[in-house]
């Protein structure tokens, strides 16, 4: 062997030890960075067509998809090239294991996530979920829906076909899954959230109460749990249940790690009316209201501050103001009154 195949060798082990490292440490610059290094030294050591490369492949692709999808721009550089590298490592497994093995859908996956167009997306999708399906793995069905679930929903393609994947997915898992498994109640969430757009409230309300009751007992706060206190908020004041949205409200406001000067965030909103004689003239404008947030969420005692467009904007706007939710400041444990501001702009579209 030669010395520059000896060097490609120990490069490679020295950079695949790193990558390693990153891993561990959940250092995900530094996983970018050494998935890359790894990559290109390791053509110098594996075929081009073998599994060990494929391997590789699929590392920097994921490493890349980590990064450009927090970025939510489909022109991003790094999905495009994560795209191009799913594709590749999915040529080497479809040679290696057919066009039908569940080895093919982790780059399926990768593939779809990482396309620019929904349509397209959505076929990949569908071509992982047909190759679940042949296996007769009822999780991994479950899980390849469930992801494309989440990344198709709200697109273009959101169709009744997609929303049902989250149902599917949530009676196989609780029908294999414990009943507080996390995949489980962040797809039990997703569907009582479903049935809350749809207005299908007696759906709703048991689901999202059990997710509450699931995440109660986590030593931190899942985003998900503070979700679904967010949703019970909003459906119960659309069932004109103030008192019972009061107890979310308060639950919100004790998860919430509170600063002195931190602005409070509205949960429920209702969006003030545009006056007729105003809207007539096109007339824009704006108004700034100081309030105040009892110790049960609900906004008290609004007061303009200042105006701009139309004298009439203030009373539509108090008006709005007064049915908002907010989680009131918690302090030491006990809830507070505290106050706080808000803009409301008019704005007539064109």
């Amino acid at each position: 062997m030669s010395s520059s195949v000896w060097a490609d060798d120990n490069q490679f082990h020295a950079a695949y030890e790193a990558y390693k490292s990153a891993v561990q440490s959940q250092d995900n610059q530094q996983i970018l960075t050494t998935a890359e290094q790894v990559y290109k030294l390791g053509r110098a050591v594996y075929a081009k067509d073998s599994l060990d490369f494929a391997a590789l492949t699929m590392n920097w692709a994921q490493a890349l998809s980590h990064h450009s999808l927090r970025s939510f721009d489909p022109d991003d550089d790094r999905r495009k090239q994560a795209n191009v590298l799913y594709q590749q490592a999915l040529k080497i497994y479809q040679q290696h294991y057919g066009d039908d093995s569940v080895k093919l859908v982790d780059a399926l996956l990768g593939m779809a996530k990482t396309e620019k167009k929904a349509v397209t997306a959505d076929t990949v999708f569908r071509d992982a979920i047909d190759i679940a399906e042949e296996s007769k793995d009822q999780l991994l069905i479950a899980d390849v829906k469930m992801v494309a679930f989440h990344d198709l929903y709200g697109s273009r393609v959101y169709t009744r076909r997609v929303r049902d994947y989250a149902f599917e997915a949530y009676e196989v898992y609780k029908d294999k899954l414990a009943v507080d498994a996390i995949s489980r109640v962040e797809t039990e969430y997703e569907v009582a959230k479903i049935h809350l757009i749809e207005k299908d409230y007696t759906m709703a309300e048991p689901l999202f109460l059990d997710v509450v009751q699931q995440f109660s007992a986590l030593q931190y706060s899942h985003p998900y749990a503070l979700s679904a206190h967010a949703m019970l908020v909003r459906l119960y004041q659309q069932q004109n249940s103030p008192d019972k949205a009061t107890e979310h409200c308060q639950a919100i406001g004790r998860m919430t790690p509170w600063q002195d000067n931190q602005e409070q965030t509205p949960i429920f909103r209702v969006a003030p009316q545009y006056p007729q004689s105003v809207a007539k003239r096109g007339q824009s404008g704006w108004v700034q209201l100081e309030f105040t947030i009892d110790e049960n969420g609900f906004v008290k005692d609004p007061k303009v501050l200042q105006w701009e467009g139309s004298k009439a904007f203030e009373a539509t706007s108090i008006k709005a103001l007064e049915q908002w939710r907010y989680a009131p400041k918690f302090v030491n444990g006990e809830a507070v009154a505290s106050t706080s501001r808000v803009q409301l702009n008019y704005k007539i579209n064109n």
